[in-house]
């Protein structure tokens, strides 16, 4: 935890759970509140789970602001992990899509990732797994995330009342990025952060993509 010895430039946020939600603060940037759109979606064989949130709060200047955000948690990287990708798109209170993918260390590319996908609809939001989840990450010079395409498999029996924009058979969305962030840790590892414009179906929706790398 970073203490009173916090370099210049550098901003602490800090998220609490409070009551039914989350209380989010960046030093010297803004304070929010975060409140769950339904429970939480769990990924059980990869030990992760996203809450995804309504977000409103206001900045250092007393600006209100107002949007979406989530919640992750999973499991301790063991030493066999060299890369976990957390993935969330919203695109309302009421349709919200996410994934979670894990590489193996000594492995390479998406084919060679764990990945599960979940759709979460209705209000509140209610759950379904739906894989399998296809992904694919282009990136930019700077090596940063640029574009994202995510593909997930809907059970036969559900039809047309569970695909966004009443799409069969499969759900695609595409994600371009608007802003991004690399977050140094000691011992080698990184996460990068990439904040997205997501599209399905004529509907948009705002999102997230963040990228773990461990040290090997």
């Amino acid at each position: 935890m970073l203490g009173d010895d916090v370099p210049a430039g550098i901003h602490v946020a800090t998220v609490r759970e409070s009551g039914a939600g989350f209380d989010l603060a960046i030093d010297g940037v803004c304070e929010a509140r975060l409140a769950p759109l339904g429970p939480p979606l769990r990924f059980p064989d990869l030990d992760a789970s996203q809450t995804l949130c309504t977000l409103s709060g206001r900045d250092a200047h007393g600006t209100a602001f107002a949007g979406y955000g989530c919640v992750s948690r999973s499991g301790p990287p063991s030493g066999s992990l060299s890369l976990r990708r957390t993935i969330w798109a919203a695109f309302g209170d009421d349709l919200v899509l996410a994934a979670v993918a894990e590489r193996a260390a000594g492995s390479a590319g998406h084919g060679a990732e764990r990945i599960a996908g979940v759709i979460a609809q209705g209000a509140p939001i209610a759950s379904s797994p739906r894989d399998p989840a296809r992904l694919s990450t282009t990136y930019g010079q700077d090596g940063l995330v640029l574009r994202v395409g995510l593909e997930f498999g809907l059970p036969e029996s559900d039809g047309d009342d569970t695909a966004p924009e009443g799409s069969v058979g499969r759900t695609s969305i595409a994600g371009q990025s608007i802003a991004t962030a690399v977050l140094a840790q000691p011992g080698g590892a990184r996460t990068e952060i990439a904040f997205l414009d997501w599209h399905t179906g004529g509907r948009g929706g705002v999102g997230c993509y963040l990228l773990e790398r461990f040290a090997g």
